[in-house]
């Protein structure tokens, strides 16, 4: 049974969840010690995917979307493994062996990072991409008027399309962001009691 990840856009379909958008304005906030409110509004330019529900977007429910950051999974990888060896005056990346690096990226398939979120590579109509990875504690919020006009004024519109089921699978990852429930005591069964 064939489950393909992705598609490209149609022109007249409506922008929906797990759309893919590249080099999309996101607005940041950096900040300022000195002059209040002690922060500035800025843009930068981000690779994201849309994460506001599809049925909500469809039906008109919402004014603004929700977008995550859309990275690369080299660049993580880098990142993480210079952070675990700053203290390794003889650790050099180029050094770290490749299933080491497996042995990561297993972690972020397997959801071992709430964060984190591995997309499959891609090759669909002349799109290729790499494996890469959507930052899920890396959110924005953009009204849908202004992210629609931002898309009809790109030079190239062409935007991937995240396919059920993964992109239901991506949204019930992003929600565990906002919604874990610890348990002070979890339930212990001896094994005389099986």
């Amino acid at each position: 049974m064939d489950f393909p990840w992705y598609r490209v856009k149609n022109e007249d379909e409506k922008l929906t969840q797990g759309d893919i958008i590249l080099s999309c304005p996101v607005p940041v906030l950096k900040y300022t010690e000195n002059e209040y409110p002690y922060y500035e509004p800025k843009f930068i330019k981000q690779d994201v995917i849309v994460m506001t529900q599809a049925c909500d977007l469809q039906n008109g429910k919402v004014r603004s979307v929700t977008l995550c950051k859309v990275g690369s999974l080299e660049e993580q990888l880098k990142k993480h493994f210079d952070n675990e060896n700053k203290n390794n005056p003889n650790y050099n990346y180029s050094n770290v062996r490749t299933n080491t690096k497996l042995k990561y990226v297993e972690k972020i398939r397997r959801g071992s990072f709430l964060e984190l979120y591995l997309l499959n590579k891609c090759d669909v109509d002349g799109i290729q991409f790499p494996y890469r990875l959507v930052h899920l504690r890396d959110s924005y919020r953009i009204p849908l008027k202004s992210l629609e006009k931002v898309i009809e004024s790109t030079d190239n519109p062409t935007i991937l399309r995240l396919l059920p089921p993964y992109r239901e699978h991506l949204s019930h990852n992003f929600s565990f962001n906002f919604s874990r429930i610890g348990l002070p005591i979890d339930v212990s069964i001896a094994s005389e009691d099986i």
